[in-house]
């Protein structure tokens, strides 16, 4: 009771007075309508002291437990998430019932996010646990700061802010979050003692016990729990309150002190003694103040205070009015639902809104059209104090942001939750649109519904689907529903269970397009199967040689035919060796070198060595199949002319090589030179073989010596050699110009 006279009597003290820097005991408090701001002889709100310390982080804020009388502010917005003070429980709040806080704190208008304190046994718990001696022999300022994002759990005095506020001062200070505990519980603060708050704003909830089996579970307010002798001006609230017994949007009980210029419109659900601002007013002022939430209760229950009662000093209401349905049992107001003892004067109640006739104070029940007339308020100061907003509002209280709720409870409040009605505590956002996959009806952000998408997760607007499995190609493991996954599917696309590879390559034969990989695509190759890249065709049937099971195209398959490279429908094989004779080759073949050699000058422009050998036809058809065979086979083939002792070094040689095998055409092998210096031919039927030898540098002992040696004429095809030697005798002699020679008989 001492408490409540010195703030009572320190109401009567003029704001100028010299009183206003006096000692603790002697604050001044001001005018319940004024809503000034106290200021404190050595430290005076929101002037930043110079030896004060900056705290940047969550430890540093932590730390001012290891001095709860310094100088403190904020060097900027200080993130608690994740902090725990070592055993496991959070936040340690900043002093306690024995040692309190007593020091200044300027948050320069910064804030203090995410704190979690999980302390439900616990009494005097916030950011702050206890500030300011209890008896009133120090104080603590604290000025200018927003907690936001906070769960704090305790027992009793439990705020968002603090604990217990105790003969001391909060100035522009703001709260968004959710307390929990049992008793003596507010958004901002939980117990205001013989303090001053001004300037202040909280929401979010403020969960108390809501059994009604214990009386002494009481005061549950959206800003303050307990206003005991304390003053709150220019304030707002929007908490929804839950608790037992003395709830209130604004305070849960207001006992001798003073509420003025502030107002509440969170809703309120309790059992006893429950109103929109107040739950009770016990002694206490209330003035220029409004509710407009919805009150629920059983017993004392209304738009703005639940019960006023005096306890020495007569309580009073006025100037104020309230638009919330209360909702109760009994004593149920429109305003005041059971006033004992006190006085009322110049307040309203909205009928239309609140549905309740009676009225506890006898305010006066207007309809929604009235109490948003100015003349409705006669006396009412609409210079300084209300301004007309539809309802009267007040011209210096701030109205509180919309509460910061965790409506999913998944711990992550609304307003950083990309689902805040979906818990879905890893914020998965695979489309990154700022939607939490939980909640996001185009996870992929392809702008095809979930539903209807056949990848939902992965972006995919053509919906295509190969294999028609419901399963789009972008998210499908089997494209082509073979039954082999993709990454192990050489053929992802094209279905091939045995996964076929001829060539190796790594791409399965069904979706490769040179399947031998020889280099020719398939649609051009004629053997697409076997390696071919010369795509020979001997039978120009349009299968490679490589694959064509008869080559020669005579009809007979390559493994029983006996020329599988010369066309023999007949298979004729007339030494019955296995090889027929369109491509058999006897092993030798005598050559007669009958005939005659004829030279001319050496010294003459156009020289000329010519011999003939007769019996040509005994190389015959043979050999010139083996030379057809040898050409289309590109094996060796060579026709040796050679004048001279046979081993000996020759006067003479030249070798038709297979380049130089112009035909086999005509019944004649054809050869010559590139340079045509040499030109060889060989006409079977003539039975004699040409050699035109031209410009060939001999002189004439060499010609001589040449045409008196002897001269081997060997036919390679292959393996087989066909080869005769003869002696050669001068037969004539001229004048030198022109010999004739003829061979011995």
């Amino acid at each position: 009771m001492k408490k409540q006279l010195w703030l009572y009597a320190a109401l009567l003290i003029n704001l100028n007075s010299d009183l206003a820097h006096a000692k603790p005991q002697d604050k001044q408090t001001p005018d319940d309508d004024s809503g000034a701001v106290y200021n404190d002889s050595k430290k005076g709100i929101g002037v930043l002291p110079a030896a004060a310390l900056a705290i940047s982080t969550c430890a540093e804020l932590q730390g001012i437990n290891n001095d709860l009388s310094g100088e403190y502010y904020l060097a900027n917005n200080v993130n608690c998430a994740g902090f725990d003070a070592g055993d496991g429980n959070g936040f340690l709040p900043i002093g306690n019932e024995a040692t309190p806080f007593v020091g200044t704190f300027d948050g320069q208008e910064f804030s203090i996010s995410n704190v979690l304190i999980n302390r439900p046994t616990m009494d005097y718990v916030g950011v702050f646990g206890r500030a300011g001696a209890v008896d009133g022999s120090d104080e603590a300022i604290i000025s200018r700061v927003t907690v936001k994002r906070f769960n704090i759990t305790g027992r009793q005095f439990v705020g968002g802010l603090v604990g217990q506020l105790s003969y001391s001062s909060a100035e522009n200070v703001h709260s968004q979050g959710v307390v929990t505990g049992e008793a003596g519980l507010g958004g901002l603060v939980g117990s205001n003692l013989y303090s001053i708050i001004t300037n202040a704003t909280s929401s979010g909830s403020v969960n108390g016990d809501h059994t009604g089996t214990d009386p002494n579970k009481i005061a549950y307010g959206g800003l303050v729990g307990s206003n005991d002798g304390g003053h709150i001006s220019c304030s707002s609230s929007n908490v929804n309150v839950l608790g037992d017994y003395k709830l209130g949007g604004l305070a849960g009980e207001n006992v001798g002190g003073t509420i003025s210029q502030s107002f509440a419109n969170g809703t309120v659900d309790g059992f006893s003694e429950v109103g929109g601002l107040a739950g009770e007013n016990i002694s206490g002022t209330i003035a220029n103040c409004f509710a407009t939430g919805a009150v629920t209760g059983e017993d004392e229950v209304a738009g703005l205070v639940g019960l006023q009662d005096a306890d020495g000093v007569n309580p009073m209401i006025r100037n104020s009015y309230a638009t919330g349905k209360p909702t109760g049992v009994s004593n149920t107001g429109g305003l005041l639902g059971l006033m004992i003892k006190g006085a009322c004067a110049d307040n309203y109640y909205d009928m239309t809104t609140s549905g309740v006739a009676t009225d506890g104070c006898g305010a006066g029940g207007r309809t929604t059209a009235q109490m948003q007339m100015q003349n409705t308020y006669p006396g009412w100061d609409f210079n300084n104090t209300w301004q007309m907003n539809g309802y009267p509002d007040l011209r210096c209280a701030p109205t509180p942001p919309p509460p910061i709720l965790d409506t999913d409870n998944d711990g992550i409040y609304d307003d950083e939750d990309n689902c805040p009605l979906d818990a879905n505590t890893d914020q998965a956002d695979l489309d990154k649109d700022g939607l939490g996959d939980v909640c996001d009806n185009d996870d992929d952000n392809d702008t095809i519904l979930d539903p209807a998408d056949n990848c939902p997760i992965t972006p995919n607007p053509d919906q295509a689907d190969l294999d028609k499995d419901g399963f789009g190609n972008v998210c499908d493991d089997d494209d082509d529903n073979d039954k082999v996954l993709d990454p192990s599917d050489n053929c992802p696309l094209i279905a091939n269970p045995d996964q076929a590879d001829l060539d190796k390559d790594g791409l399965g034969d069904v979706c490769d397009d040179d399947d031998d990989n020889d280099k020719v695509l398939d649609p051009v190759d004629n053997c697409p199967l076997i390696a071919n890249p010369d795509q020979a065709d001997l039978d120009k049937d349009g299968l490679g040689d490589s694959c064509d099971d008869d080559v020669d195209g005579d009809g007979i398959v390559n493994g029983q035919d006996n020329c599988q490279l010369i066309a023999n429908p007949d298979q004729k094989d007339s030494d019955a060796d296995g090889t027929g004779d369109a491509c058999d080759t006897p092993e030798s073949l005598a050559v007669q070198t009958t005939g005659l050699i004829v030279t001319r000058n050496a010294q003459a422009n156009d020289d000329l060595a010519q011999f003939k050998m007769s019996s040509m036809q005994d190389l015959g058809a043979a050999a010139k199949a083996a030379a057809a065979t040898a050409k289309a086979n590109k094996t060796p083939l060579a026709l040796t002319i050679q004048f001279g002792a046979t081993g000996a070094t020759p006067i003479y040689s030249y070798t038709a090589i297979a380049a130089d095998l112009a035909s086999v055409a005509g019944n004649r092998l054809l050869f010559h030179s590139a340079d045509k210096k040499v030109q060889i031919t060989c006409p079977f039927s003539a039975a004699r073989c040409v050699v035109n030898i031209r410009k060939t540098d001999l002189d004439n002992a060499q010609l001589d010596a040449l045409l008196t040696g002897e001269l081997t004429v060997s036919l390679q095809v292959g393996v087989s050699t066909y080869s005769n030697t003869g002696t050669w005798k001068q037969f004539n002699s001229g004048n030198g110009k022109v010999t004739t020679y003829r061979k011995n008989k």
